[in-house]
């Protein structure tokens, strides 16, 4: 099994070509989209998008590196040439041959640590001509998405050969120009990539088409019947009228004469406005089949993003947390026993926590940074003294205090190494006690967080996937007690089957389960007793039924809309956009997407407007089947009362 790593190095590919400077056609109208979604281009889009991800690669770890190539610039400055360089300037006066290596492309910055002069000049990166590129013209051609993946290949080679790195290539672009394909170069470049496992993931806007590729394909000479092949078969591939693309299964050679013969046919296509969109959208599709046979060789995805925040989805990909790597016993019956691993799926997210550092500076006020551009700081440490409350003058020093818990009036002294004491030993593990069914365990009683288990090897994975199916088929739950850590207390909880989501439905309702997912489950102390206030039972009879019922319908939600796991937290979003416009603007002193800001329509986790339209006749109804009244409320001091209507909070729908 393959070591596995949460240090990563990304190579970030950003297409600058002049159809990028044109309005980004957002697929999405559901409420995640803003008001300026619309008036955004492409180019804009994919800085954003990649702005993003390289705060998230800051904040995820300090160990991570990134680099971004932008393509079709008006100078070439890279780690294999630069036009500044003095030796290659004498080079180009004295020979008229000399081959410039991947022209009209350029390196923001090696693979490093990122850092704000990173994002600072990503913010600058901008279309060079104003007017589309003649396609005809060999000029036109150079600084294209071929010539950004070899010199990507390249500098993640020299980088990160032999070293521990989770690697990966992001291409922003919408392949609407027409490019030099380099093939004698690419089954090189290929091939280092497969030798280093870095993945290949193209988000295409205005794409049609998608694919997935969870393994790389084989490479075998002579090969032709692609059905046969092991690896690399794709997911989710289909066009916008959602048909299968054969066309994807085709290698780089085949890829090679289709796009030679393209190029024939088009040159011999008479010049006139309507044979030029149909050249142009040759083009294109050509691109995308190209892109497609490409990350089936080096394992990857194509995702034809719809909006921003897919396109921040798509491109993190499947992380692997940190408990992944934490081996767990699974104790399915008496003396049946494999090893497991048990994973978070859901843990709650919060906005970070302010920490103290103090910071030096220098004579001109700047603060003094390391050679990875990181401000040099140290913690600052709380140090408590205890002294004698009779005698201020005397120290309570540790030998003299001792820990107690109030029990009553009284207080009774445990130490340290009593709680170790109460500790009861055991590894981590999950042992199954018995099984129920389903209706047993309410989904009021699951307290979360829910965690996955999976098996390290062929032989637990196996036996984990046929207690999975045995369960789904059965309609039962399993009762579990789980260790999470050495000598951990104890938790109850439930096992059930768990199926990968899919974006296919058809997919995911014939798949069967592979995975058992775990929720804690609450002992009688977890159980809160409440006194609820009495109800009065049918104070409205029939009428005031009918009217829950047609609210009930008139708020119904279609199915793709409000989903949870699409939807970024708010607080932390708007926490990292301002964030970024500070980091970026030192003059701004603003919040971004702040409460002021959320528009009607806007907020990420409101009820559709359309929604609110279809149900203002039932909620009409709903508020004359019950009628309000006025009612009192007493102050705690029970001295001022004051009057006010139930329905404030109800005259704004």
């Amino acid at each position: 099994m393959a070591s596995r790593t949460s240090k990563q190095a990304v190579v970030y590919i950003l297409d600058a070509s002049p159809s990028m400077n044109e309005p980004y056609k957002n697929a999405g109208n559901d409420s995640t989209s803003n008001k300026e979604t619309n008036k955004q281009t492409k180019l804009e889009a994919a800085k954003e998008a990649i702005t993003g991800l390289v705060t998230e690669l800051m904040l995820e770890s300090k160990t991570n590196e990134c680099s971004i190539i932008v393509l079709n610039t008006e100078k070439t400055n890279h780690h294999l040439h630069s036009d500044d360089d003095k030796e290659v300037q004498d080079a180009l006066d004295e020979d008229d041959d000399y081959e410039i290596m991947f022209p009209k492309i350029t390196e923001l910055c090696p693979i490093i640590r990122p850092n704000l002069d990173l994002l600072r000049d990503l913010q600058k990166v901008s279309v060079v001509a104003n007017e589309r590129d003649s396609l005809d013209e060999d000029e036109s051609r150079q600084g294209g998405f071929c010539d950004g993946i070899l010199l990507a290949a390249s500098s993640m080679r020299k980088k990160t050969a032999g070293k521990k790195f989770a690697r990966k290539i992001i291409l922003f672009t919408d392949a609407e120009r027409q490019v030099d394909i380099h093939f004698d170069l690419l089954d090189d470049a290929i091939e280092d990539l497969r030798d280093m496992n870095c993945t290949m993931t193209v988000i295409g806007l205005d794409f049609e088409r998608s694919a997935e590729f969870d393994e790389a394909a084989a490479i075998e000479a002579g090969e032709q019947n692609e059905d046969q092949q092991e690896g690399g078969d794709p997911k989710h591939r289909r066009d916008s009228d959602d048909t299968t693309v054969e066309e994807g299964e085709t290698n780089i050679e085949q890829d090679q004469e289709d796009t030679n013969t393209n190029d024939i046919d088009m040159d011999e296509r008479p010049d006139s406005p309507s044979d030029e969109q149909v050249r142009a959208e040759r083009v294109k599709d050509d691109n995308e089949m190209f892109l497609i046979s490409f990350t089936k060789y080096t394992g990857g995805e194509v995702h034809a993003a719809s909006d921003i925040q897919q396109m921040l989805t798509e491109s993190m990909g499947k992380r692997l947390t940190k408990s992944t790597l934490n081996k767990i016993e699974f104790h399915i019956a008496p003396g049946i026993a494999v090893n497991a691993r048990m994973s978070i799926a859901t843990s709650r997210q919060n906005v970070p926590s302010l920490k103290k550092h103090a910071v030096s500076f220098d004579a001109e006020g700047n603060s003094i940074r390391n050679m990875f551009g990181e401000i040099i700081g140290e913690p600052i440490v709380q140090d408590t003294s205890h002294w004698d409350v009779d005698k201020e003058d005397i120290e309570v020093f540790l030998i003299d205090r001792a820990d107690a818990y109030a029990y009553g009036s009284d207080l009774i002294p445990i130490g340290k190494l009593d709680l170790e004491g109460l500790k009861q030993r055991s590894p981590p593990k999950v042992s199954i006690i018995g099984y129920v069914s389903t209706s047993r365990i309410p989904i009021s009683a699951w307290i979360g967080p829910m965690r996955l288990l999976s098996g390290p090897g062929a032989k637990a994975g196996t036996a984990i996937s046929a207690l999975a199916q045995a369960l789904e088929k059965t309609n039962q739950f399993a009762i579990v007690r789980y260790i999470k850590q050495t000598d951990a207390d104890p938790e109850m909880g439930i096992l059930s089957p768990y199926t990968p989501k899919s974006d296919d439905d058809e997919e995911e309702s014939k798949s069967k389960p592979k995975y058992l997912s775990y929720t804690k489950i609450p002992f009688a102390d977890d159980v809160e007793s409440l006194l609820m206030l009495p109800l009065v039972n049918d104070i409205s009879g029939e009428k005031g039924q009918k009217a829950c019922d047609e609210l009930i319908d008139a708020f119904m939600l279609p199915d793709d809309a409000l989903v949870s796991s699409k939807i970024p937290n708010p607080a932390i979003r708007t926490f990292r956009k301002t964030m970024i416009k500070r980091a970026l603007d030192r003059d701004f002193k603003g919040i971004v997407g702040g409460r002021d800001e959320i528009d009607e329509g806007c907020d990420v986790i409101s009820t559709p407007q359309n929604i609110l339209k279809k149900g203002k006749d039932a909620c009409e109804r709903f508020r004359r089947a019950f009628p309000l009244e006025v009612v009192e409320q007493t102050t705690k001091k029970g001295r001022a009362k004051k009057k006010f209507l139930l329905s404030d909070s109800q005259n704004s729908i």
